[in-house]
């Protein structure tokens, strides 16, 4: 009689055990998937956000310039870095091989022929003769 009660006490205690891992382990994957979804949002705002600046100061015309404040890392401590092409502004976050990108209106980016870097912090986006420059600060 004391061994059938161990051997009850065994079982129902590897199955709450059971049960209890796979709550674990469901939980944790939807916390993975929530997270990668946060720093990917924000990952394609930020290639928005310079988008439209370049946009705007190249729209404002000669002179114009606005200032803009880019993050040290992407929601949740992603590292990413960014290059300006020619109509195009690509973010990247290397560690996870993804890749955002934002298309702008004007050509005219000084040095974005080649893939201009941008490093996060505080960038001037100006307007010089119709061309638009970025200099991070």
């Amino acid at each position: 009689m004391k061994a059938q009660v161990t051997l009850e006490f065994i079982v129902a205690t590897a199955i709450v055990s059971m049960i209890f891992l796979i709550t674990v382990n469901f939980v944790v994957r939807e916390r993975k998937l929530m997270s990668q979804s946060l720093w990917a949002v924000d990952g394609q705002d930020r290639a928005e956000e310079i988008a439209n600046a370049i946009n705007s100061v190249y729209l404002a015309g000669d002179g114009s310039s606005m200032n803009l404040t880019l993050p040290s890392r992407l929601v949740g401590g992603v590292n990413y870095t960014v290059t300006v092409y020619r109509r195009l502004v690509s973010v990247q976050a290397p560690a996870y091989g993804r890749e955002f990108e934002w298309k702008f209106a004007t050509g005219d980016v000084h040095g974005a022929a080649l893939g201009l870097g941008v490093t996060p912090g505080t960038v001037e986006v100006t307007n010089v003769n119709g061309t638009v420059h970025l200099s991070s600060h």
